[in-house]
């Protein structure tokens, strides 16, 4: 399976390396600076559901991650949900267990296809390219602006910590 051979890939990518900062900030990315420090996980969706069912408070959740959202746009969010992403990122790390903040920005074009992935923190830098080929592989709602799908931003934001 391909997650599989990613993971196995990311195992041996990690004990080869030491933490390495990927970055620091987003800047201009419309999107708000995570709540509190930086790595304070923003509290998110994690299951299956897709957008259509997630609640009002959910959704207005969401639409606080971006500086602006007018009312009506909606931002792109995976179509099967957080569930894909948040497992695969636990799976990569109960293999190698990392520490550090991890914050992705995938660039979802008006189609739902992601065509760039940034990240930003302190986890190490396997696991950010790990977690950005995850992301870069998942299928996607497009972003709704003024009625029509749109290019926008997604973040995922996550707080690895170990036992």
């Amino acid at each position: 399976m391909r997650l599989d051979r990613t993971l196995c890939t990311f195992a041996a990518l990690v004990a080869m390396s030491a933490a390495m900062p990927v970055a620091a900030q987003v800047q201009g990315s419309g999107l708000r600076a995570p709540a509190g420090q930086q790595g304070q996980a923003v509290r998110q969706v994690t299951d299956a559901r897709p957008y259509q069912a997630l609640s009002a408070t959910e959704r207005a959740q969401l639409h606080d991650q971006y500086e602006r959202m007018d009312a009506g746009d909606e931002p792109p969010y995976p179509l099967a949900g957080m569930a894909p992403l948040m497992d695969g990122m636990s799976r990569a790390q109960s293999k190698v267990p990392v520490r550090g903040w991890l914050r992705l920005v995938a660039d979802v074009n008006a189609s739902g296809k992601v065509v760039n992935v940034a990240a930003y923190g302190t986890a190490p830098k396997p696991m950010a390219e790990f977690g950005a080929k995850l992301l870069a592989m998942t299928a996607f709602k497009p972003a709704v602006c003024k009625n029509k799908p749109c290019a926008m931003q997604f973040p995922l934001e996550l707080d690895f910590a170990t036992e």
